[in-house]
C-alpha cells in the first residue's frame, strides 16, 4: 500500500509532469501488529491455497487428493503441517 505524503508538479523535458511523493506502508497482522515479510506471506497465501484445495478434496469425496495434500512439500508452515498430519490414519 502506498500513502502518498505530497504531490507537485516538475518539468521534465520541456514537460509538466505531476510528481507524486509516497511512502510504502508494510501490511501488519491485525491481531498481534508484527509486519509481514514477503516470505511469511508466500506461505500464507500456500497455506490458503493448500486449504482450499482440502476443502475440495473433502466435498468431491477424493480421497488420492486428500492423501496428496495432506503429504504435499508446500511451504504452509509448522503448525499447519501438524494440522494436516491430525487427517493422517495411524
Amino acid at each position: 500500500m502506498l500513502d502518498i505524503k505530497e504531490q507537485y508538479y516538475k518539468f521534465i523535458h520541456g514537460k509538466k509532469c505531476k510528481i507524486f511523493e509516497a511512502v510504502l506502508i508494510q501490511p501488519t497482522c491485525p491481531f498481534c501488529g508484527s509486519i509481514f515479510n514477503a516470505s511469511k506471506l508466500k506461505v500464507l497465501s500456500a497455506s490458503y491455497e493448500l486449504m482450499q484445495d482440502f476443502i475440495s478434496a473433502l466435498k468431491n469425496h477424493d480421497g488420492q487428493a486428500l492423501k496428496a495434500l495432506i503429504f504435499s512439500k508446500e511451504p504452509v508452515g509448522e503448525l499447519m503441517h501438524k494440522t494436516l498430519m491430525t487427517f493422517c490414519k495411524k
